[in-house]
């Protein structure tokens, strides 16, 4: 439920950053952002939208746009997280403990091969090459993870943009995992900057589910539709800054009490691990919330962590803070040929 208009509203991700770093709320209750003008897009719908970097073209527009979104407050300490599972279970409640996250970009999109002329498709799939990239990122994944189907091992779970470029580059690292149901999910929260708006949700679930049957729906609105909360005909940069703090939130808390929920051994120094499959632009969003503390000084286009194709970034994350540190940054490895084993060591990918 959104909160009145008279109130001021605070997302926090620890060490505390105030939504008022972010944004800051009118008497109306629009979100009128710091950091000057905001680029949205040209067009008023996703379908007439031409990709620059698989992302929506931006022009110039107002920063009154955002309306702020219903989300729960990213309070400083963490809610109870469930204690049902089966076998011994070792707490991720530490300080000390940690999630290693891979943030994963899809692979090369289709419309990077359009001839002159043809239309840029809103969702597209992959192009041969992408396709090629997303088994070799399978291949290196499920040699690397697939210790985790073990209960010994730790908790795994893969996370994908509700957007076919994504769900494609992942879909081969499920299917070599074979992971447990509740495992492998499709996020409504993580689709790419600007994509969706009041003039265009996104498809549904179920739409998905036709072609992508290993994923279950998480962060869906209560419409099946992709979570988008602005008043925006198309998302603005204000506005993905607080989608941005939400997914934190999500991995910080939601993600972690379904990692508790895995059967672990008591005894297993392997840390759980995300996989989320999404995008350069909301990868770098992330990267500037988790690494930095702060979605200030990220601005569409201006790309201070870069992900290549099916390149992914090792971060390592305390979910008590919300914060995080580098491992191995736009790691591509896999790319080359010759896979050869790899073991999980702190702060890095060893192969």
């Amino acid at each position: 439920m959104s909160p009145p208009a008279s109130q001021t509203s605070q997302a926090l991700v620890q060490p505390p950053v105030p939504l008022s770093n972010v944004a800051r709320v009118g008497s109306a209750g629009r979100v009128r952002t710091s950091l000057g003008a905001v680029r949205t897009s040209s067009c008023g719908s996703l379908s007439r939208c031409a990709e620059v970097g698989n992302a929506c073209t931006p022009s110039r527009g107002s920063t009154d746009k955002a309306q702020l979104p219903p989300s729960r407050r990213l309070d400083t300490v963490p809610r109870p997280l469930s204690r049902n599972s089966p076998g011994p279970i070792r707490s991720l409640s530490s300080k000390d403990d940690i999630i290693r996250l891979l943030l994963v970009r899809h692979a090369q999109s289709a419309n990077k091969a359009l001839k002159p002329g043809q239309k840029a498709s809103a969702n597209p799939a992959l192009t041969d090459v992408g396709y090629d990239q997303s088994e070799a990122l399978g291949a290196r994944l499920s040699s690397e993870l697939g210790r985790h189907t073990n209960k010994a091992d730790g908790g795994l779970l893969i996370v994908s943009s509700p957007m076919r470029r994504c769900l494609l580059t992942i879909q081969p690292t499920v299917q070599k995992l074979r992971l447990g149901p509740g495992a492998v999910l499709c996020h409504g929260s993580c689709f790419e900057f600007g994509c969706a708006g009041n003039a265009y949700a996104g498809c549904r679930f179920d739409s998905i589910a036709d072609e992508f049957p290993e994923f279950s729906p998480v962060g869906f609105n209560q419409k099946g539709l992709w979570d988008y909360r602005g008043d925006s005909d198309k998302e603005n940069e204000a506005e993905a800054r607080l989608r941005g703090i939400r997914i934190v939130e999500w991995l910080r808390i939601d993600a972690l009490a379904l990692l508790e929920k895995l059967p672990r051994e008591a005894s297993t120094s392997t840390p759980p691990t995300i996989v989320l499959c999404s995008h350069q632009t909301i990868s770098d969003l992330l990267c500037h919330i988790m690494v930095e503390g702060s979605a200030d000084s990220w601005s569409y286009g201006e790309i201070k962590y870069p992900l290549r194709n099916a390149s992914m970034t090792e971060l390592l994350l305390q979910p008590s803070t919300g914060r995080a540190t580098h491992g191995i940054p736009d790691d591509q490895r896999h790319s080359s040929s010759g896979l050869r084993a790899s073991t999980w060591a702190p702060g890095r990918l060893r192969r």
